[in-house]
């Protein structure tokens, strides 16, 4: 229903940075770019999260109301455009979770969403340990989560524990398709 040509696309848990709308502006948003993407940070516990899973997540925030479709998911819809697709200065505040315990109940909401989803999508049910301790290898090492000290390693090994959920939760709804 938009009706100017280009989408500002966020979650209502965004801040979208001034100095980004004024290099918009000063852009032009010429007709040979197919979308915009930025660089956005999760804050949590009235910290910037800068690495690990959460750190520097780029997402695509702006694109012409005609040249985009969105990807049809359970969980984490995402905007696909054609054409090339320009990076944008500045960094999106994103205000997730209010606390551990809003976190927590948001993943386990999460998780059963993306087990149906994955149902759906046919993926195989893969050992819920080894993905579990890749992806706290891959947050905390790999992508330097251990540079968010102590608050990095919590994130991490929740992080951990949330996808072993899903892929239980995903052997569980497997077993029952069979």
């Amino acid at each position: 229903m938009a009706r100017q040509p280009w989408i500002l696309w966020l979650d209502a848990d965004e801040v979208f940075p001034k100095e980004t709308l004024d290099a918009l502006e000063k852009s032009g948003l010429p007709a040979d770019v197919g979308g915009y993407r930025i660089c956005r940070r999760v804050i949590f516990e009235g910290r910037t999260i800068c690495h690990g899973d959460w750190g520097n997540d780029w997402v695509l925030r702006v694109f012409p109301r005609d040249n985009y479709t969105m990807a049809d998911r359970i969980v984490h819809e995402s905007v696909e455009v054609s054409g090339r697709v320009v990076d944008l200065p500045g960094v999106v505040e994103h205000h997730s979770f209010r606390n551990w315990k809003d976190l927590e109940a948001r993943s386990i909401k999460y998780a059963e969403l993306w087990a149906t989803q994955a149902v759906l999508d046919k993926k195989k049910p893969r050992s819920p340990a080894l993905r579990a301790a890749w992806k706290f290898f891959r947050g905390y090492v790999i992508k330097s989560g251990w540079l968010d000290g102590k608050l990095g390693f919590q994130i991490a090994r929740h992080n951990a524990r949330e996808v072993r959920h899903k892929y239980q939760r995903l052997r569980e709804l497997s077993v029952g398709q069979s």
